[in-house]
């Protein structure tokens, strides 16, 4: 009897032991384990690489033809004879990653995936971490290809005499950056594609916020549990698209209103493990795929649940998964917008990735006084170049909730879709102008961009300005002002401007400062000229009468010289 007691005795306290071990998992859920299956090479694929249409979509090969992106080893697909093996040891396959050339796998058991190193075609296995099991379908049933991406008919907001009424709520954030004139010049984001990765849009499909939702979203997917509803998850996603997309005249209007949306879900709010960021760059493939424009993330990764996952500052500057994932998606014809992250005050501080790298627009957070607000994080001394790159509106910023009730919020979240939206609406102006044209224009038209540092960037953003050296062409508001001043050997000219002075003008190298001077009264202006062609003038208050704020030039370069076309001047 004592025995048998003994057994019960011991039986207990395993049962005991084991049902707390599972709520310390997740309660009475079962938990799956993922990994990164790393691969040595593309081998066995049987692709066709001089015939790329046997691997890529109609859209991707149009972007690059486009923009004359070369297919490179990025674009060839994951061999199906190694993933048809990996799923031979017993381990589910979730999707596979081209850009990392690896198979995400999710396993009951840490040794299935582990004993993958033996096998000669794995380079290595990485843990990922953990989540409860889904019995959602497949991913490629979702996303295999791209569908027919018709453009919709637009929103048709009628912007009113008094824009203050039909903006609402939305206004000051919008006006700020002076895209309400973008949208009384047409552009409200028509025809442009747009990618939102979050942690799920709560409500987005029925949220009265939102006129033609049904029409302007083209696909969905849900990275974290492989379905296609992103409508029954996380809200901070629904609030980020509708600083972008809302188009509800006296409540809220967006800054891309028309705009077309794909909606993926890459963050779980439950947990913070190192998939995210694969499930990150796996949208980022498949937003390539389906000739997405832009996309943006108000993410960033620096803390995992698991300690052992957590980055460091020497991290920073494309150290990172998911800054490696970004640089490949600009490199693709894509432009990423980012939000800067709120360790302003934390104990990281500093920008998260993949915000990290100078292929992303890094967006900053300020108070609507142009005020820089604390949370925003800083660029790191360590990175090259200046981050955050620019900043917009980050404190009390008008959003919408599931039911189109506005709320406000804080964050670098919500600054990033803004300028994402506006970014949106000068790609549909300009739409021949590269990724790194507009973000060029959009960081050399801020008002810091003579004295940038790392809490603002380069400066609240104008996109008119920045449209103005996109486009070439008057756009309200300016008129051009022709020059047939000449640059001499010496780089030296003299411009004529509308009140009768005479400005002289040192031209550097595209790319570098010009200095400025009146030839009366030798006043320094400050300015540069950049390399597509284009210059900024800055000339003091007391010439305000003469402020030029756009210069488009030719740039000589097998001669060494600039020659100076016309002078674009707010009326």
């Amino acid at each position: 009897m004592k025995k048998i007691f003994f057994k019960l005795l011991v039986l207990t306290i395993v049962l005991v032991f084991s049902s707390n071990v599972l709520k310390a998992e997740g309660g009475d859920k079962k938990v799956e384990y993922l990994y990164l299956i790393k691969l040595k090479d593309k081998s066995l694929n049987y692709v066709r690489k001089d015939r790329p249409e046997t691997y890529l979509t109609p859209k991707a090969l149009d972007r690059r033809a486009k923009f004359n992106i070369l297919i490179d080893s990025f674009d060839y697909p994951v061999s199906k004879s190694y993933i048809e093996s990996i799923r031979t040891k017993g381990l589910k396959i979730l999707y596979p990653t081209r850009w990392l050339n690896g198979i995400v796998v999710s396993t009951d058991d840490h040794d299935k995936a582990r004993s993958c190193l033996m096998l000669f075609y794995v380079d290595k296995v990485y843990y990922l971490g953990k989540q409860n099991v889904s019995t959602k379908k497949s991913e490629n049933s979702a996303v295999r290809s791209e569908e027919n991406s018709e453009y919709h008919t637009g929103n048709n907001i009628q912007l009113q005499e008094d824009l203050k009424t039909a903006y609402a709520n939305s206004y000051d954030q919008i006006n700020m950056l002076n895209g309400i004139e973008l949208h009384k010049n047409g552009y409200t984001g028509k025809g442009i594609s747009i990618a939102v990765f979050d942690a799920g849009f709560y409500g987005v499909d029925k949220n009265p916020i939102f006129k033609n939702i049904g029409e302007q979203v083209i696909k969905t997917w849900d990275f974290v549990s492989s379905e296609q509803n992103v409508y029954d998850d996380d809200s901070h996603g629904a609030h980020v698209l509708s600083c972008i997309a809302a188009s509800k005249e006296n409540s809220m209007i967006g800054s891309a209103p028309d705009a077309m949306f794909y909606l993926f879900r890459t963050e779980s709010s439950q947990h913070e493990y190192l998939y995210e960021e694969i499930h990150w760059i796996r949208a980022a493939e498949v937003a390539d795929s389906l000739g997405v424009d832009l996309i943006n993330s108000s993410l960033g990764y620096t803390y995992f649940d698991d300690r052992s996952m957590n980055h460091s500052w020497k991290d920073l500057g494309g150290n990172t998964w998911i800054s490696l994932g970004a640089q490949i998606a600009a490199s693709k014809g894509m432009l990423i917008v980012n939000a800067a992250g709120n360790e302003g005050t934390g104990k990281w501080k500093y920008i998260n990735p993949p915000a990290d790298v100078p292929e992303v627009l890094a967006v900053g957070a300020v108070q609507l006084d142009g005020s820089h607000v604390s949370f925003s994080s800083y660029g790191h001394p360590s990175l090259l170049g200046i981050k955050p790159d620019i900043c917009a509106p980050g404190y009390a910023v008008s959003t919408a909730s599931s039911t189109g009730k506005i709320t406000h919020g804080n964050g670098t979240s919500y600054a990033s879709p803004i300028v994402c939206g506006l970014a949106a609406c000068l790609l549909q102006g300009n739409p021949g102008a590269m990724p790194k044209d507009i973000i060029e224009a959009v960081v050399n038209s801020a008002d810091r961009r003579l004295n940038p540092d790392s809490a603002y960037g380069y400066g609240v953003p104008d996109f008119i300005i920045a449209n103005a050296m996109l486009s070439n062409v008057p756009v309200s508001g300016f008129k051009n002002i022709t020059t047939g001043s000449k640059v001499t050997s010496k780089n030296k000219a003299v411009l004529y401007v509308p009140d009768g002075e005479q400005y002289k003008v040192v031209f550097y190298s595209p790319g570098k400062f010009l200095l400025f001077n009146t030839k009366r009264d030798k006043v320094k202006v400050s300015g540069l000229i950049l390399q597509n062609g284009h210059g900024i003038v800055d000339i003091p208050s007391q010439f305000d009468n003469t402020r030029v704020i756009g210069a488009k030039a030719i740039v000589l370069k097998e001669k060494g010289k600039v020659r100076v076309k016309e002078l674009l001047k707010r009326q």
